[in-house]
């Protein structure tokens, strides 16, 4: 690989790092959007032992998906080597006859160096269970983007270690104007009114034509979103993408639908904060809804009971319980099977479940859309005395602008 100096520099550290007896047990990387954070880690992995287990990871199923394309396209996966989610990799099932009813941290984890990808969405407790683990671990991220929402202000990337912050990619057509896009929004925090490139542009809202032309290409929203500041315009805009796609005013099979409530115990797979999924199916009772849904990046289909009320909801309401004598009789009454059997044995009928909180995913607010990347994204700017300096307003708009991977359109009132 033809790598810059800052990329061998960076190298050149974790090696150094890696080889040191007195080493501690983490290195954190931060680079900006076209730095080349995947080529370092591609020539890092060559440089290393063959037979060294590494263990890729990402928070997310949709993070790791990207992360795993990205490692493939630089063959920088060997033969022992693994990618998957955090979850996975450290967290095995506790189960009761076929029934889930827990997760629990593996007692051994057999990879020799781990390496966290979207670092800044990993919170405090489960860092903690990683390090419990006392392999060495390489947290990458992007430092410019917004700091996560956390009750511990805890963040890998508010200070990293190792900075990659010199644009590599304006030589690739199809990435230029994104890149150059992000670059203006995370030095000047204002981009002008224009087109950037094919499908890269930021307009009016009067310029209606533009905008009915890029939602007709974000399709059914499979792999598209829109950005927003805050939560009122977010249930606007859901409410108008799902009235374009001609959906009543209640959840469906086929929607588009956001985890809004970390449930690391959810049945099949666990379930966290700003996770993105189509639901695939539904029924619906007087309390909840019993769904199925697919996360994007995941294999196993999510399966529970969630909130009806936090569906366009100003304000998202106290968690709410469920006895699970409710969801039995209602079952039976509705011929859907009951999922809390073993050997035709009712189990633990008197426990409360708590249902789990989703809402639609057409329009997220930038915080949720960290850690995820869509190929059509129309960004809603929406400066105002909320965000309390420059610095903050720059990590919005570069923030929202990077969840694109090909199609971009701005629109503001301002520009």
């Amino acid at each position: 690989m033809q790598l810059s100096k800052d990329q061998q520099d960076a190298i050149s550290t974790i090696l150094d790092w890696y080889k040191s007896p007195t080493r501690k047990q983490y290195i954190t990387l931060g680079g900006y959007a076209g730095t080349g954070k995947t080529t370092v880690i591609a020539e890092l992995r060559s440089l290393l032992p063959v037979d060294l287990k590494v263990a890729y990871c990402a928070y997310t199923g949709k993070a790791t998906s990207v992360l795993r394309n990205k490692l493939l396209k630089n063959k920088s996966i060997y033969k022992d080597d693994k990618t998957g989610t955090i979850h996975s990799l450290i967290y095995e099932p506790i189960l009761q006859g076929d029934e889930i009813i827990g997760w629990r941290k593996q007692p051994v984890l057999e990879y020799d160096l781990i390496i966290v990808d979207e670092s800044s969405m990993v919170s405090r407790d489960i860092f903690d269970d990683l390090l419990s683990y006392g392999k060495p671990i390489i947290c990458i991220g992007d430092h410019g983007q917004l700091p996560p929402i956390s009750d511990d202000d805890f963040n890998l990337m508010s200070n990293p270690e190792i900075r990659l912050e010199i644009i590599h990619r304006y030589d690739n057509s199809e990435e230029s104007p994104l890149l150059k896009i992000s670059e203006i929004a995370r030095k000047d925090g204002f981009i002008k009114y224009g087109i950037y490139g094919d499908n890269v542009l930021k307009v009016k809202p009067k310029e209606s034509g533009f905008i009915t032309q890029f939602v007709k290409m974000m399709g059914n929203f499979e792999n598209s979103f829109c950005v927003v500041g805050f939560n009122n315009t977010r249930i606007q805009m859901n409410r108008k993408f799902r009235t374009w796609l001609k959906r009543p005013d209640c959840p469906l099979v086929g929607d588009r639908i956001i985890c809004l409530r970390n449930n690391k115990n959810a049945t099949d797979i666990p379930i966290y904060n700003g996770m993105i999924g189509t639901l695939t199916e539904k029924f619906s009772c007087e309390k909840f809804y019993d769904v199925s849904c697919r996360f994007d990046g995941e294999t196993e289909l999510y399966k529970g009971y969630i909130n009806k009320n936090n569906f366009n909801a100003e304000k998202q309401p106290p968690m709410e319980y469920v006895y699970k004598s409710e969801i039995l009789k209602w079952k039976k009454q509705n011929s859907v099977g009951d999922y809390y059997s073993v050997n035709n044995n009712i189990i633990r009928k008197k426990e409360r479940i708590a249902l789990d909180n989703f809402d639609y995913a057409y329009a997220i607010t930038c915080h949720k859309s960290q850690g995820s990347e869509m190929e059509n994204v129309m960004v809603l700017e929406q400066k105002c005395s909320y965000w309390s300096s420059d610095d903050m307003w720059r990590r919005w708009l570069y923030t929202a602008v990077t969840r694109s991977r090909k199609n971009l359109l701005i629109v503001s009132e301002e520009g």
